[in-house]
Parts: structure tokens; sequence; C-alpha cells
């Protein structure tokens, strides 16, 4: 499961680390993992805002290229562990912050770059490793406290969740065209969600989210989120006790 507090470290201080992270997901499943990293003293160095990490060797590091967020936001590449990373993005506006990334294949990479000045949010996405870049205007949270939330099944196919800082303020969007457009699904009363946390999404077996930070329950949907089944997590222990 992802914060949905943005979180951020100076880049020398975290690709060390990365190539470690890297390395161990050598054995691990196909399916990309979020690491963001607690927050530190605002530097000079660029920040680190999201890292994607398969276990192929390939990863993906967003970036603003200074804290506080009046840098511009980059997407870095790594295809051989962290060992080296060069970048992908293209220009950026400033005062702008990676929010999440995704890459189905090594061509085929999105990323969300939030705006702190306006607060408007960026979707963009490349089918060639980077060469081109597409971009379109996407719902955007209130205050750099928010995030979104990216997960693509397909090429064509994927979810984003909108998560304001005043949580559980948060909605759920659905695209069949690769993010060019996006289609409201649920979030917020009267819809089937009480509470929306990023989605992870598996073509077989439907969405999957959990409840909030403090849940003991999963939410399931096997109708492209129309409809949720709240899930029992059992053999956790209570938040307030024993």
């Amino acid at each position: 499961m992802r914060p949905s507090m943005r979180t951020a470290v100076p880049i020398l201080a975290v690709l060390a680390a990365v190539c470690i992270s890297l390395a161990a997901c050598g054995n691990g499943s196909s399916a990309p993992r979020a690491r963001r990293a607690a927050t530190v003293a605002a530097s000079p160095q660029p920040v680190v805002t999201v890292m994607r990490l398969y276990p192929s060797g390939f990863g993906l590091v967003g970036t603003a290229t200074r804290p506080g967020g009046d840098g511009v936001a980059q997407l870095l590449e790594t295809t051989n562990f962290g060992a080296t990373f060069h970048l992908v993005s293209p220009p950026t506006a400033h005062y702008t912050v990676v929010d999440d990334a995704w890459a189905a294949n090594r061509s085929l990479i999105w990323f969300d770059a939030y705006n702190t000045a306006t607060t408007r949010e960026r979707l963009y996405r490349t089918r060639d490793g980077g060469r081109s870049w597409a971009s379109t205007a996407v719902p955007g949270h209130s205050q750099a406290g928010g995030s979104d939330s990216l997960d693509f099944t397909a090429a064509r196919d994927g979810w984003m969740v909108n998560q304001q800082p005043t949580a559980p303020d948060a909605t759920l969007y659905h695209t069949c065209d690769g993010g060019a457009t996006w289609h409201f699904v649920a979030g917020g009363p009267p819809s089937p969600l009480l509470s929306v946390a990023p989605v992870e999404a598996d073509p077989a077996s439907g969405l999957r989210q959990a409840g909030g930070l403090t849940s003991d329950r999963l939410g399931h949907s096997t109708d492209g989120g129309r409809r949720w089944t709240a899930l029992n997590l059992t053999g956790l222990r209570s938040l307030a006790g024993p």
C-alpha cells in the first residue's frame, strides 16, 4: 500500500539504497513496488519523491530538482539495478514534482507531475522509452500533502486514485485509452466506497484496495469499481490494543 503523504529525500542519499533494493528484487515477482522515504531536512540537492523497482533491473525514480516544491519534475531510468541512471522525462514546468510513475515495460511509461504553485496535475506518457511524450491534464489535489497514484493493467487500461490531503477525501478514476482521458468511478458518499485508497488492479481477479490507514478491511470489486465488497482481514491486532 502506498502512503498518501508525499515524502522526499536528497537524491544522493538514496541512490545507494536504490541499488540494494533493485538487486534484492531479482528473485521476486514481476509486479512493481513503490518505495517512499522518510522526510529529512531541506537540502540543495535534488530530492526523490517516488521509486518504482522491477526485478529485471529496470527502475524509475521521480525527482524534483529543488526541495520545497520550487524545482522541476524529472523522471530517471535505470536498466542495471541502479548502477547508473539517465533522464528520460520531457521538460516540465517550474514548481512541479513527480507524484507517481508506472511502467508496463521499458517502452511504455507513465508519470504524473503535480504543480505546487497551481495545484494542477499533468500525466505524461511515452510509448518509445522516453524519446517522445504526450501529456494530458488529470484531476489534481489541493495541497502538496495529497497525491495521485497510478496502476495500469494493460497498455490502455489503468486506474488512478486522487487523494486529497484532507483524508478520507479521495476519488477513483479509470482510463481505457492509455491515460488520454479519465472517467470518475467512485469516491465519497454516496459512492460505494466510503474511503478510497490506492488501487491494486488485477485483470483476473478485479480490484483491491485498503479502506484507509487505520482500517481492518480490504475492498474488492469485480465489476470495474462500480460495486465493492468489504473483506475482513483476520488475524490482525486491533489498533486500540490486544
